[in-house]
């Protein structure tokens, strides 16, 4: 429970205090990330759904869900991607881009990230408002945080300091394995709730928004780390952000083909 508590302290603004002893007990908080992740997206969702209840009105509810995903989460994930755009865009070798992003101040690269962020996010939700489809936007919130525990179990730091260091290349194959599991089944029984809709018809679209993120997320990330000779804790932020993106313009796209 106290993992449980500190993987909500870690990534909501929640105020919740975990009583953790050691780098480890840290580093397994994120097999809780897809319950948390749930957390979060239940969140957006009732506050999305209640604003259009009232206003009826798609832009401020898609809006208020974008504010929303900053707000409750404190900004952390757009932390690190300002910072990996920052570097990752200045055009300079490994340890200048390592560099750019330990720097606290924001530089042009990373204002531009986050306000494409935020476009890309808002256009999304607001043709998800639209159609009615909103409840699916959270399997996007709980595939960016599960996809966040892969890559720092699969990937390796690219720096000697940081906090993600108590991450990357890390993560133990018990506390990957649970992640994952938790997310199949947190998945799964979502689906069951997405009235209107066969189970098989959801988990297919599902399954495919899946598999067509996974790797264009791989060929990201495979990139990155061929350039930094790793990932970083920014980088990490940064993918949680794109996944959620990606996962919500690809299912997009798959719900309306198929």
């Amino acid at each position: 429970m106290e993992k449980f508590k500190c993987a909500i302290s870690f990534l909501t603004i929640i105020p919740v205090k975990a009583n953790i002893n050691d780098e480890k007990d840290f580093r397994d908080m994120m097999l809780y990330f897809p319950f948390v992740a749930l957390i979060l997206g239940i969140l957006y969702y009732i506050i999305t759904y209640i604003s259009y209840h009232y206003a009826e009105s798609s832009l401020l509810s898609s809006v208020l869900y974008v504010v929303s995903s900053i707000v409750l989460t404190g900004g952390l994930h757009y932390d690190g991607l300002a910072d990996s755009c920052d570097g990752l865009f200045s055009g300079r070798d490994k340890d200048k881009i390592l560099e750019i992003m330990q720097d606290s101040r924001i530089g042009t690269f990373g204002v531009l990230g986050i306000i494409t962020n935020v476009i890309l996010k808002l256009g999304i939700i607001y043709a998800f408002i639209e159609n009615d489809i909103i409840y699916f936007a959270i399997l996007s919130v709980i595939f960016s945080r599960t996809i966040q525990v892969v890559y720092a179990y699969y990937s390796r730091y690219a720096k000697n300091d940081g906090m993600g260091n108590y991450f990357i290349g890390k993560i133990d194959k018990h506390t990957f394995n649970t992640a994952i599991i938790s997310y199949l089944l947190i998945s799964f029984i979502l689906f069951i709730f997405f009235k209107g809709y066969s189970f098989s018809y959801i988990l297919s679209t599902w399954f495919k928004t899946c598999l067509i993120s996974i790797l264009l997320l791989n060929f990201i990330v495979k990139r990155i780390s061929k350039k930094l000779d790793g990932i970083t804790g920014d980088i990490l932020g940064m993918i949680a952000e794109i996944s959620e993106i990606l996962f919500l313009y690809i299912f997009f796209i798959v719900y309306n083909i198929f």
